[in-house]
């Protein structure tokens, strides 16, 4: 992960010459196809967060000593 920061930094700040063109509309089209799945990935997180967390509890539960 500390060798991918500066190669996306140096791609995005100091970028070849690009022979190619890219839609303006592009980015709009990204945004519409990651706005959703983002919204459903948080809304799933927040939305199943304790059931995920009481079985984790449980699950350490059962691999705890007992102290009596």
């Amino acid at each position: 992960m500390q060798k991918l920061l500066p190669l996306i930094f140096v791609t995005i700040f100091f970028p070849d010459i690009a022979h190619a063109y890219i839609d303006p509309n592009a980015g709009s089209m990204i945004l519409q196809i990651l706005a959703p799945i983002l919204i459903v990935a948080s809304a799933g997180y927040f939305f199943l967060k304790k059931a995920v967390h009481s079985f984790f509890d449980w699950l350490i539960g059962l691999f705890k000593r007992d102290s009596s």
